[in-house]
């Protein structure tokens, strides 16, 4: 029987070409088979895998692409544990800068996310702030079904329901309304690493060939379904700060603020309806 030490080794090796961090992803993915810590594979590091058949099985689909994410089922957000599948994006880093400014000022009002995949965003809302009433929508059942389960995960209680944005209306009115709507464009589609762009949902991730398709429709209907003095919250593409400060700025928005991720690369436009 093969040791954990050899395991990893051998996984390594495996994900060295097709891999920008195979030591990690091998790592990551021994953890996952093994249900051992970092520290636990140390010391029992000469005892045989006993799941090492499906240890390769996986380090092989991440040779082919297969994000982490999805292989383990499992990504953290604003340090709490969500679970993912190919139904739904994969939580970023990135969204954490809309996900911090929301927290820090919905407290206790009435918010909708739109477009909630695994309801990240809005579970991180209701899980941090507890006075707030939460709602999301998503025009995907499995995404839908994921999300209440992240919910339900983390002890958020949160109103799920089914939308198209692009067609339906919003139900109700909110002070403050969130969103991480597919931006990339056409050009960047074709560009994509292949984790993202043979793995990950393509319905996520499209937002026409400019990228704004969804900018359009959420500035307009959220205008409409805000109440005085709420707040449209969007996460962007770091190409689209200019564009979408004007979307906002020509259906109502005032007091348009740009944030900026770590990388400091403009990732979230805020508007107000005064």
């Amino acid at each position: 029987m093969v040791s954990i030490r050899d395991a990893l080794t051998e996984g390594i090796r495996l994900l060295e070409n097709s891999s920008p961090s195979p030591a990690l992803d091998a790592e990551l993915l021994l953890y996952y088979v093994s249900s051992m810590s970092r520290l636990e594979l140390i010391v029992r590091r000469d005892e045989p895998l006993e799941t090492y058949d499906l240890y390769i099985s996986l380090i092989r689909r991440r040779q082919n692409g297969e994000p982490i994410a999805y292989l383990t089922g499992e990504k953290e957000f604003m340090s709490l544990p969500f679970s993912v599948s190919p139904a739904v994006l994969i939580p970023r880093p990135d969204t954490e800068t809309l996900a911090e400014w929301a927290i820090s000022h919905i407290k206790d009002h009435k918010v909708l996310d739109i477009g909630t995949g695994s309801g990240c965003l809005a579970v991180s809302v209701k899980h941090y702030c507890p006075q707030a009433e939460v709602f999301a929508l998503d025009v995907s059942d499995s995404a839908l079904s994921l999300a209440r389960k992240n919910a339900e995960r983390n002890g958020a209680d949160v109103n799920f329901f089914s939308c198209n944005i692009l067609k339906d209306d919003l139900p109700d009115t909110y002070d403050f309304i969130l969103s991480n709507p597919p931006y990339i464009t056409k050009e960047e589609m074709d560009a994509l690493d292949t984790d993202v762009k043979d793995f990950e949902p393509h319905l996520a991730l499209f937002g026409g060939d400019d990228g704004l398709d969804f900018y359009r429709v959420i500035a307009k209907k959220a205008f409409a379904s805000l109440n005085k003095n709420g707040y449209l919250a969007v996460e962007i593409g770091w190409l689209q700060e200019e564009a979408v400060t004007e979307l906002f700025a020509s259906h109502g928005f005032t007091q348009i603020t740009t944030l900026f991720d770590l990388a400091e690369n403009p990732r979230v436009i805020l508007g107000k309806k005064e």
